[in-house]
């Protein structure tokens, strides 16, 4: 799957980033505070104000148990480091992206690993029904993800 960045001019200062899943969001409300002060800024499913849709117990066990292995290994302060929807400074973004693996499951890990932000945003988001297709998430995807984290956590540590 790959990312759309978005950038509304040559000299924009956000760039703003999409996956696909994106399609498939109820909503996203905007920032209660300025994005400038926080980047990245994140939108969550795991905070009041979002969740998801449909999600049997098994996936959201899955997917808290991925959450919580790259908050522990990797110290990403995230609540959902495999979000889809993120926004960021593109000077931050310049400052990392030749060390970023284009190859990464999840570009919010990738980033947030190599960036250890102190000053985040989030803001909730609802992973709303998908109305077409099918998911992806399969043992190929976990073990992609497991490989991502271990490639991460291997990483030198910068302060």
């Amino acid at each position: 799957m790959a990312a759309t960045i978005h950038a509304y001019a040559p000299c924009a200062e956000l760039a703003i980033v999409v996956l696909a899943p994106v399609l498939w969001m109820a909503s996203v409300p905007q920032p209660a505070r300025p994005w400038r002060a926080l980047t990245p800024m994140v939108a969550t499913r795991y905070m009041p104000g979002g969740g998801t849709a449909n999600w049997g117990l098994i996936r959201r066990l899955g997917s808290w148990a991925c959450t919580k292995l790259a908050q522990v290994l990797l110290g990403v302060k995230l609540r959902d480091p495999m979000s889809g929807y993120f926004m960021m400074r593109k000077n931050d973004f310049l400052k990392i992206r030749d060390g970023l693996n284009v190859r990464g499951f999840k570009i919010l890990l990738e980033i947030a690993a190599h960036m250890r932000p102190r000053r985040l945003g989030e803001i909730p988001y609802t992973f709303g029904p998908r109305a077409v297709g099918e998911s992806k998430l399969s043992n190929k995807i976990v073990l992609a993800y497991l490989s991502q984290v271990w490639r991460l956590y291997r990483l030198p540590r910068v302060a």
